[in-house]
């Protein structure tokens, strides 16, 4: 894996998004990247990964099941079914936040 280098004349958030979505780099090679990027900025994303990933699984299973619910409500357009279901995962002190990849449910801070 190599790390790609922005170009020279606009080392900006621009510059980066150009290249993620370059189909002629590779996902290894953007992902290197924004490694590289994240030591350089002290963002520590791969540690703030990891502990997102650990704060998921340590949510217990009635909280999951209850965003499962609230999914298929959201997905089969009953959203009044969905908005409570997230007020009860609220009362029980965890958020959900909706993505691209799924919700994602964890201990409210």
């Amino acid at each position: 894996m190599t790390t790609t280098p922005l170009p020279d004349d606009s080392p900006d958030i621009a510059a980066l998004w150009n290249l993620m979505k370059d189909k002629a780099v590779t996902d290894a090679d953007k992902r290197t990247t924004i490694l590289h990027l994240d030591r350089a900025l002290g963002l520590d994303i791969e540690r703030q990964v990891a502990l997102l990933k650990a704060e998921m699984e340590s949510v217990p299973d009635a909280m999951q099941r209850l965003a499962e619910r609230r999914e298929e409500a959201r997905r089969a357009g009953n959203f009044k079914e969905a908005d409570s279901l997230r007020a009860e995962i609220h009362a029980a002190g965890f958020e959900v936040m909706d993505t691209d990849s799924g919700p994602i449910i964890r201990k409210r801070l």
